[in-house]
């Protein structure tokens, strides 16, 4: 427990320094907590998260682009988390700065394969995936607690891009999680 505190400590400290810091060491103390929030004491993340959430706005490019690969780390590793990364992306995808814009749409395809596992092993699964399917994914289209209708949707869409040719990736739910490629080019 006391090494927990410590971690807190030392991760709350990082984060107060880096507020004041110059960009490159914004950069350093970020990864530093990332170190302590994504391997050392993973149970502290959501604590941290709003702090981490706050640099987003960060006048430098580098350290907007550090607060993503931050955050696409951590929430990767605990899904759960997902709005806060979502928040992040939502902000910066019309950043100034073509490197950032670059970088969300990087960390978006690193975490929405580990996302879309986490939403399809949850037991209740909200709204979230009906925003999908009007963003063209009707395989992801998971009702509330309705996992049957879900695993009828995706070997409907299969189907269809079978039929259609399509080479393109979706979400497996029948193979515990992982994305596979439709054969069919």
């Amino acid at each position: 427990m006391a090494q927990d505190l410590d971690l807190a400590e030392q991760a709350q400290a990082y984060i107060s320094e880096a507020q004041l810091a110059p960009a490159k060491r914004k950069a350093y103390l970020l990864t530093q907590v990332q170190e302590i929030l994504g391997h050392r004491d993973p149970s502290l993340l959501p604590r941290f998260l709003p702090y981490l959430a706050t640099f987003q706005a960060d006048p430098s490019a580098p350290v907007r682009r550090q607060v993503l690969d931050t955050l696409g780390y951590l929430v990767s590793k605990q899904p759960n988390h997902a709005t806060a990364l979502l928040d992040v992306l939502k902000y910066l995808r019309h950043d100034a700065e073509i490197s950032v814009r670059r970088r969300v749409l990087s960390v978006l395809a690193k975490f929405v394969p580990s996302w879309l596992r986490h939403a399809a092993q949850a037991t209740v699964i909200d709204g979230a995936f009906t925003l999908s399917r009007r963003r063209g994914l009707p395989y992801a289209n998971l009702c509330r607690g309705d996992q049957e209708h879900g695993q009828r949707r995706l070997a409907r869409h299969r189907g269809d891009m079978q039929a259609a040719g399509a080479g393109t990736y979706a979400r497996d739910v029948h193979e515990g999680g992982r994305l596979s490629k439709i054969k069919g080019i």
